[in-house]
């Protein structure tokens, strides 16, 4: 299984968990990273994801987000191609520029899912026609727990 983590999925375990949702959201996230090491998956990373956990301006969130993005193995480059993809997604929905450059960086990278805690980009993302799945961490754990893998 090959799998793409949103920015937003790797911050989530450190966010403020005031809400049970984002608590439960941030120990799937643990959870999936923990099963994908075991389990051989592969966790994608990119420059979009570099840029943007180099960005986090609290010092102890930045270091807690960059040990857990420890976790990818394969990166995908960012080149012409991406860029082509990212305009194309952009050009037919409200996706922003970092979230559609993740997603065709998903889709060179062959993810067969991508997860993340945006709902308004999963529900965007029903528009498209991607060669992967996009869901939240818990529906995905949800899944894997029924099925044993997806």
């Amino acid at each position: 299984m090959r799998l793409y983590l949103d920015c937003c999925c790797y911050n989530r375990p450190f966010d403020d968990s005031v809400d049970n949702n984002v608590s439960d959201e941030g120990n799937a996230v643990f959870t999936i990273i923990k099963r994908a090491l075991t389990n051989d998956d592969i966790i994608i990373g990119s420059p979009m994801l570099d840029k943007e956990i180099d960005n986090i301006k609290d010092s102890q969130k930045h270091f807690d987000v960059k040990m857990l993005y420890n976790a990818a193995s394969v990166f995908v480059d960012y080149d012409d191609m991406i860029i082509l993809r990212s305009a194309e997604i952009r050009q037919n929905t409200a996706i922003h520029l970092a979230d559609s450059i993740h997603l065709a960086s998903a889709e060179f990278g062959k993810a067969d899912i991508f997860l993340t805690t945006d709902l308004r980009l999963i529900r965007s993302c029903k528009q498209l026609n991607l060669k992967f799945r996009v869901l939240n961490p818990l529906e995905y754990l949800d899944e894997v727990n029924k099925n044993g893998r997806i």
